[in-house]
């Protein structure tokens, strides 16, 4: 029996799919949002106040350089995106990407987790 795909890499494989580009931008850049995005999910365009307000190019996620060792920020964007893309606002869309990043903390604070493939997907 094939063993499903828990949330961790069914995150990681959309970001594989979709071929967003993460950007890690200078902190003084993007000090007042720490991370946006301006992507195509699941053929929905969802972006940002902030994404509009600093250019973010359609395809890119910005994080602040200051999270790179923070993988969280990453995963919840792209839970953010995801939630947005399936018709939910900003605002609900981030508290579910918050709970789904908290479920996780857990699941691998209580078993082994292998390396993260982020840095190979969007080497520098």
């Amino acid at each position: 029996m094939k063993r499903s795909k828990g949330m961790y890499e069914e995150t990681m494989d959309m970001l594989a799919g979709e071929g967003y580009k993460i950007v890690y931008v200078p902190h003084s850049v993007i000090e007042d949002y720490n991370a946006t995005y301006n992507v195509t999910c699941r053929g929905k365009h969802v972006t940002t106040n902030a994404a509009k307000v600093l250019g973010v190019p359609l395809g890119e996620i910005w994080i602040s350089e200051l999270w790179r060792p923070y993988e969280f920020i990453l995963f919840h964007e792209l839970r953010e995106t995801s939630y947005r893309a399936d018709g939910l606002g900003r605002d609900e869309a981030h508290e579910q990407a918050v709970r789904d990043g908290a479920s996780q903390k857990m699941l691998r604070a209580s078993s082994t987790f292998s390396a993260s493939p982020i840095d190979n997907l969007n080497p520098d």
